[in-house]
């Protein structure tokens, strides 16, 4: 009766030669390269950019400490697409540079990876105050787009989208050549966030 099991001898390979100079850089450090590369060409736009909270996301003001070429969007959010406006399909914005910052938060250019349009996108701070005007913001816009002025020739802020983003919420809007106004109201220390838009003619 012959053996269930059979004696193999395994001869280990020889070493494989080291691969030394510019080809070892270019195929194997090739991955770290462009990392560091890219790590350093992403300038950071919040001010102060110290982290403070937020897992390392927010300063000490609440802002998002954002970065060019940060992709932000329903996609690479921790809440998910079941917090945005488009529940269908996942959204990436890339950031392209800071618009403003403010009381209320910052004001980002991006540009839509779907679309490849560009589009103004309003990060609110992480605080309980500001996530509540932020809601009520939303919910005007939404009831001005959609039902008090349809007209393609609209002379109020089209909002695109809006998603939750590590706590901040983000109002996307289309890009314009507006002038914006942005007034305080005190009301017994509540304080009220409203925007108009005044349009420059091109």
């Amino acid at each position: 009766m012959s053996s269930l099991f059979v004696s193999v001898t395994i001869t280990p390979c020889a070493p494989m030669a080291r691969v030394e100079g510019v080809i070892k850089k270019m195929t194997i450090g090739y991955s770290n390269t462009m990392q560091h590369c890219h790590k350093t060409n992403n300038q950071i736009l919040t001010q102060p950019s110290i982290p403070m909270s937020n897992y390392g996301l927010d300063n000490e003001t609440g802002d998002l400490i954002i970065r060019t070429d940060d992709i932000i969007g329903s996609a690479t959010s921790m809440e998910g697409i079941q917090f945005s406006m488009d529940q269908k399909s996942l959204t990436r914005y890339r950031v392209i540079q800071l618009l403003g910052q403010g009381t209320f938060g910052q004001v980002v250019k991006c540009i839509d990876l779907s679309t490849n349009k560009y589009v103004a996108i309003k990060v609110l701070k992480n605080k309980p105050a500001y996530f509540k005007q932020s809601l009520i913001e939303v919910t005007v816009l939404h009831f001005l787009n959609d039902y008090y002025d349809k007209s393609p020739h609209s002379r109020i802020l089209k909002m695109l989208d809006y998603f939750m983003y590590y706590g901040h919420i983000c109002i996307v809007t289309e890009m314009l050549g507006f002038v914006s106004f942005f007034f305080y109201i005190s009301n017994h220390n509540k304080f009220f966030h409203l925007f108009w838009f005044l349009f420059i003619p091109k």
